[in-house]
Formats: C-alpha cells, structure tokens, sequence
C-alpha cells in the first residue's frame, strides 16, 4: 500500500472553529475531496474532512507529523438518499404544478362551452399551446443533427 498525504479539516472542540490538520492514508485509492475520515486527534477521535492532497515532500516538510487516519468514512448510501429525497421533492413539486395547469385548462374548456368570448380566448389558447409544441418538437429535430 501507497501512503498518501492530505490537508483535512476538522471541528476543533476546544474553540468551536475549524482547523486544519495534516494526515496520512495507508490505502491503495486516493481520497476525494469532502470525503470524511476518521482520525485520533488530542487523546479524542474526531471526524475530519478531506481538503486536498499533499505531495509527500510537502508532508515531510510539514513541521508536524502526519496523523494517521484510522477509518473512512462510506456516506454514500446517505448522500444518495439524501439526492433521492431531493429530486422526489423536485418531481413531487413538478407534477403538482403540472395538475395544477391541467385543471385550469379543464376549467377554461368548460367555461368555453358556455360563453363565445370565452370560447374564442381558449381556441386562440389553444393554438398557441400548438404553436409551442410544434416549435419544440422542430427544435429538438433540427438539435438531433448537430
């Protein structure tokens, strides 16, 4: 196994801020940045962040050693919940807008039905919605072959 070095960052418990911390990885992959890593820090094991990598030189210039990060942290299936719940909001959120649209075009087509100057707006509705779709679907044509 390769080591590789990274700058981290971590909650510093004793003033409530963040600082930063050199720390070695024992792995055969590289960190990603933002990944979270555990690390033996003060007699305590806090959590910290990867900030970047580090060239070794740099690391064994650095005028403190390298802590040894003791376990990576997999948030994966958390973050992906946490996109999945994100983009079920967003649809949740679409569709509502798009029922929305559909039963105030019911509306319209019925008032249609009872009034010439409401009929003469919604055919005039109408055509444009047409219109629209017809120029979308010519876009869409015309981008297929570029």
């Amino acid at each position: 196994m390769k080591p590789h070095f990274y700058q981290a960052l971590y909650k510093d418990v004793f003033c409530d801020d963040t600082a930063e911390v050199l720390v070695v990885a024992n792995t055969n992959e590289e960190l990603k940045k933002d990944t979270i890593v555990i690390i033996p820090l003060f007699d305590n094991i806090v959590t910290a962040s990867i900030k970047k990598p580090v060239s070794a030189l740099d690391a064994f210039s650095h005028p403190e050693n390298p802590i040894t990060i003791i376990s990576i942290v997999d948030c994966s299936k958390y973050l992906k919940k946490i996109e999945d719940k994100k983009k079920e909001n967003s649809l949740i959120s679409k569709m509502q807008e798009q029922a929305s649209r559909q039963t105030m075009i019911e509306k319209f087509q019925k008032a249609a039905g009872k009034d010439p100057v409401m009929q003469a707006l919604f055919e005039e509705f109408k055509k444009l919605q047409t219109d629209e779709q017809t120029a979308e679907v010519n876009e869409e044509e015309s981008s297929e072959f570029f």
